[in-house]
């Protein structure tokens, strides 16, 4: 029996299997989660790596607990608002934003002051750009399509339009952002072609040697313990690797460590330079 199979008939033992039943190979990675423990938090990362149709998972019995999206909804509310025609494009049109203090500190970065176009609100995750944007896109399209995908849980009017990602019923997993960042990837969702070509277009990071990473953060502050995201996909030499991480944040650093450990696992299964 080889390694990888004898980590896919653990995976099945250990009760987690159900929700990858229609993925590829899965392998488990338990001898990845110290860069979580090294950091003095717990968290999960799902790794869908294209080349070789493998689900990498690091933290796998948290992978299939939903928790609140917080701003990696972006992603969705801004398919949503292009598709709809509600917003044209991502850079024409303005929306108002604003820093909000906590305990006399901003809780956003000063992009996030004045007019936003949706390209900026993206990047700096200006929320009350994002606000105005799910308003017009209305909670019965919101729940249409949130049904339509499979996006999480569907539960988009326990608390008005413009909260129900940062608060209430609404939850996804991490395994629940990779399978929606695999459609997205390859086009095949219910929404405009223009419109999944310009939010793949904002979600553009950075670059990496000869990689390129197109993410978006997310912080669930009403989670208990408060939850940090990174998802999104890397392209590297023609191929991609599409990812989900989450873990509890309990103390500022936790924040810094999402990209950091997402990058880290990334290199060690050999996805990332």
């Amino acid at each position: 029996m080889t390694k990888a199979v004898l980590a896919v008939c653990l995976f099945l033992l250990a009760g987690v299997a159900p929700a990858f039943a229609q993925a590829g190979r899965v392998v488990e990675r338990p001898d990845l989660e110290h860069f979580f423990a090294e950091a003095g938090t717990q968290g999960t990362m799902v790794v869908h790596d294209h080349a070789k149709d493998v689900w990498f998972v690091v933290g796998a019995r948290r992978a299939e607990a939903g928790t609140l999206p917080a701003s990696t909804f972006k992603i969705f509310n801004a398919l949503a608002a292009l598709s709809l025609g509600v917003v044209k494009d991502v850079d024409s049109e303005r929306f108002a934003s604003h820093t909000v203090p906590i305990n006399g500190v901003p809780s956003l970065p000063a992009e996030c002051d004045g007019l936003v176009t949706l390209r900026v609100a993206f990047r700096y995750s200006c929320v009350p750009a994002y606000q105005e944007v799910a308003r017009r896109v209305g909670v019965a399209a919101f729940q249409r399509l949130v049904d339509q995908t499979g996006y999480g849980n569907g539960e988009v009017a326990s608390v008005p339009v413009d909260r129900f990602w940062l608060e209430g019923a609404f939850r996804i997993s991490a395994l629940g952002q990779v399978r929606f960042l695999d459609r997205l990837y390859a086009g095949d969702l219910p929404f405009t072609p223009a419109a999944m070509a310009g939010v793949r277009d904002i979600m553009r990071l950075e670059s990496v040697e000869d990689a390129v990473i197109r993410a978006k953060t997310g912080y669930a502050t009403a989670s208990r313990p408060a939850v940090g995201w990174w998802v999104g996909w890397v392209e590297r030499g023609g191929q991609t690797s599409v990812f989900a991480l989450n873990l509890d944040v309990t103390d500022p650093a936790h924040l810094k460590a999402r990209q950091s450990i997402a990058k880290a696992i990334l290199g060690q299964l050999g996805l990332l330079p």
